[in-house]
């Protein structure tokens, strides 16, 4: 918690990344302990909601955390809070300590679904979530409950529109009647909880919706039929475009609660961009007002707000606003509706098919040798040609050879 709260310390801006340093180790002492305690999966979720600085996305400990946390939890029986003797002996039943640990479960089913990497999560409804979701518990903070509600939407529009049984892709062919019925869901949950929603809740709430319209989307697999259901395509594409200008705009308006903000509502604001982006990419009769002066001004206020949260250059929110401006800066535009080449990611397919296209602003040389980390290999080739450039010479060799062997 010190950590985490540290962020936020102007008068020691290094303090934060001094501890930072330290937190690994202390992780690996929780693999290796012999009991798990509730304090230790508290912490991993914290890790998860408030992340260390890390650079590219599979450098985020996050899923390992949150997994970590979902399997300590059963460990100890935080899913089975009223029976504490089943799991540790003679342990007498307490109302708080039953209470602390509803709420921490609950913690864990939220936290596993915002890894956004893209993948079924490995997380099962049981009965105490539905209850969470069906009584009123004057204890529960609004927050809370206005999170677990949000993320249950989340979760079975991933599992139904995302994670089909029949469909190797995960995506379903009925995906745009679908959409319609979810999209009543989300009408009647806005309507019913809006009174317990902060900006950072109606940023989350919106971002679910977007992550509902990312179905309507075709990809270039040869399964799609060009052309089918455009029209119903298209004014899906329009709520998207206005969800996610309500997104980014809140998020903008806000800017100053942001070095407070989750990892959720900074992931939320980044879909909605790439998602703009990519419906600012085609040139389709349909779609041509959405790429307005009043969008590009949004997405650059957007850039503005992840390159401020950087702490460190190449750092996760650093390489998403490079990635950003490159996408922002394109001019070749697709004449037909938008298509994704990504398709197999449930909702994140629009943020990777993003990622994908902007690999291109990488030299040849760099996406050839197909790195872990293509940005810090771009950095090693620029810092290998600019040496190159100062000390050799046109046939290769030393341009001071006599000094070189001096100085040897």
């Amino acid at each position: 918690m010190v950590t985490i709260a540290s962020k936020t310390t102007k008068e020691y801006p290094s303090l934060y990344l001094g501890l930072s340093s330290t937190i690994p180790k202390l992780i690996e002492k929780f693999l290796h302990s012999n009991g798990k305690e509730l304090w230790m999966i508290q912490a991993l979720l914290l890790l998860c909601c408030w992340p260390l600085p890390f650079g590219p996305k599979s450098a985020d400990p996050s899923l390992s955390y949150s997994g970590l946390a979902t399997s300590s939890a059963l460990e100890i029986g935080l899913h089975r809070y009223k029976f504490p003797s089943d799991f540790k002996y003679d342990e007498p039943y307490d109302e708080g300590t039953a209470f602390m640990q509803k709420k921490t479960w609950l913690a864990c089913f939220i936290v596993s679904q915002h890894t956004e990497l893209g993948v079924p999560t490995c997380f099962h409804i049981d009965r105490t979530i539905i209850n969470a979701l069906e009584t009123s518990d004057t204890r529960m903070p609004g927050v809370l409950k206005d999170q677990l509600r949000t993320t249950y939407l989340g979760f079975r529009i991933s599992h139904s529109l995302g994670n089909d049984i029949s469909s190797l892709s995960g995506l379903p062919s009925n995906r745009t009647s679908l959409i319609h019925l979810f999209e009543t869901d989300l009408a009647t949950a806005r309507t019913g909880t809006s009174a317990d929603r902060d900006a950072s809740g109606e940023i989350c709430f919106l971002a679910v919706k977007l992550q509902l319209y990312s179905y309507a989307f075709e990809n270039n697999s040869s399964e799609e039929k060009e052309g089918a259901d455009d029209g119903n395509r298209c004014e899906i594409f329009l709520r998207a475009y206005n969800a996610a200008m309500e997104l980014v705009q809140i998020a903008v308006t806000n800017s100053s609660e942001a070095p407070y903000w989750t990892r959720q509502v900074y992931q939320s604001v980044i879909n909605a961009m790439t998602f703009l982006l990519k419906l600012c990419s085609s040139s389709a009769p349909q779609l041509s007002a959405m790429d307005s002066p009043s969008t590009r001004n949004l997405i650059s206020q957007g850039w503005g707000l992840l390159r401020s949260g950087s702490l460190m250059e190449n750092d996760h929110l650093f390489r998403i606003s490079n990635l950003v401006a490159y996408l922002s800066k394109l001019e070749e535009k697709d004449p037909q509706l938008p298509r994704l080449t990504v398709q197999s990611r449930m909702s994140a397919n629009v943020m990777y098919d993003a990622v994908w296209r902007a690999k291109l602003r990488f030299s040849p040389e760099v996406r050839n040798m197909r790195p872990a980390d293509y940005t810090a290999t771009a950095v090693l080739e620029e810092l290998s040609a600019s040496w190159a450039e100062n000390v050799l010479g046109e046939d290769g060799l030393f341009r001071h050879w006599n000094s070189v062997i001096t100085n040897y």
